[in-house]
């Protein structure tokens, strides 16, 4: 995530502060699901910047991916310098929900949640279920699910 550093006023990019992305979600009133969440076992969380608190919130990556949900801010939030800090989740072209036996068919990526434990005001988790795994699977590498892969397609 990034923001625009407004105390210094030279217009660069730099990281988002954790705090401020806290702050942001302590504002949330709301998540809005563009799509049914019972098919997806995770989507990805990211928090975007945008010039309103509430309405439709563009995919991070539109031209690999598309907006599942998003949040809805509090309408008396006064907005900070570059805007509201927004939750949006969404999903890849290429992941599980697309794509079943695809580079995410055991696994998930790193910034995704179980749609079914986000609450507006309060971070998503990943699951077993978004993990696809059960406690005592063992972690696989990629090149390891390449392997397992190529052997039982032989």
């Amino acid at each position: 995530m990034i923001q625009l550093d407004a105390t210094s006023r030279d217009l660069t990019w730099r990281p988002a502060r954790p705090e401020r992305l806290m702050e942001g979600l302590a504002h949330e009133i709301a998540i809005v699901w563009t799509e049914d969440i019972e098919t997806f076992d995770y989507v990805r969380q990211s928090v975007v910047y945008t010039r309103n608190r509430k309405g439709h919130v563009r995919c991070p990556n539109p031209y690999i991916g598309r907006t599942v949900g998003y949040g809805v801010l509090n309408p008396l939030l006064s907005s900070w310098d570059f805007g509201f800090a927004r939750r949006v989740f969404w999903v890849k072209d290429y992941d599980r929900s697309e794509s079943p036996d695809g580079i995410y068919a055991a696994d998930c990526p790193f910034e995704a949640v179980d749609p079914r434990t986000v609450e507006a005001g309060q971070p998503g988790y990943v699951t077993i279920r978004a993990r696809r795994r059960t406690p005592d699977t063992p972690v696989q590498t990629p090149a390891e699910r390449r392997a397992l892969s190529t052997a039982s397609t032989a």
